[in-house]
């Protein structure tokens, strides 16, 4: 019998979760708020739920399910599924604590910041060019290179309209890499090395394995994936990025 996944989140996340859990042959479920979210095609089952208004309903959908996979970024709802799914002895496939530092971009670089980490300059130390940028969300959205005051400030104005916050640093340009590492809160482990590439339409749009890069650089990520991981005390699976100009490698997010 072929194991039950629930993707709770039917943007982005829960399309490449879906897509994925299907090419793995797992029977699947969609849990989203929205009538007609854009995974909802490659779902098995779907459920339009409120997670934070229909609780009950929820739990008894989740208590049937064989493990629960979160692909939004709510923090209210997270913390909702994470409850529902610890009352079920549902497995949750997130490290909730570990999402609260990585998602706000803030929070991160502070942790970049205790671990010794590199990552870019931060405005006003960096001059343009620069990477404009919400504190909050994922996925390239409102993410703007600027390369003088007036475009700086075109960006802040349309990063305000998804977040109440940015973040400014300088462009890195280069090589771009993706590292994912398993932990368990003790033990980590780096998994493969991934390059991405980007354009101005569809943020990242295209993910290349294998990706050949010198050892040693490949040694310098993965060190720095595994202190990263150490620093969260993550249980799960978080995901690195970084830029590589020449032999310089700086931790983007």
């Amino acid at each position: 019998m072929n194991a039950e996944i629930c993707v709770v989140g039917g943007k982005l996340q829960g399309i490449e979760a879906l897509y994925l859990a299907g090419k793995a042959s797992f029977k699947t479920v969609l849990i989203d708020r929205r009538s007609n979210p854009p995974a909802l095609n490659l779902a098995d089952k779907f459920y339009k739920l409120d997670l934070l208004k229909e609780r009950d309903e929820a739990a008894k959908l989740i208590s049937r399910v064989d493990a629960v996979l979160p692909a939004l970024e709510e923090e209210e709802a997270l913390k909702v599924l994470e409850q529902i799914c610890g009352e079920t002895e549902t497995p949750y496939m997130q490290d909730n604590s570990a999402f609260k530092i990585t998602s706000n971009k803030l929070s991160s670089i502070k942790l970049f910041d205790r671990l010794g980490l590199p990552y870019p300059r931060l405005h006003p130390e960096a001059s343009f060019p620069l990477i404009v940028k919400p504190v909050f969300g994922s996925g390239s959205q409102a993410v703007h290179l600027v390369r003088n005051r007036r475009e700086f400030e075109e960006a802040v104005r349309k990063v305000y309209e998804v977040d109440k916050n940015y973040l400014a640093q300088e462009y890195v340009s280069g090589l771009f890499l993706s590292l994912e590492i398993l932990g368990d809160r003790k033990t980590f482990h780096p998994m493969q090395i991934t390059g991405l590439e980007f354009d101005e339409t569809y943020g990242c749009k295209r993910v290349l394995a294998p990706c050949r890069i010198p050892g040693k650089i490949a040694w310098e990520i993965r060190e720095i994936g595994v202190r990263l991981a150490e620093g969260l005390k993550l249980k799960g699976l978080t995901d690195l990025q970084v830029a590589v100009d020449r032999e310089n490698v700086k931790v983007i997010e």
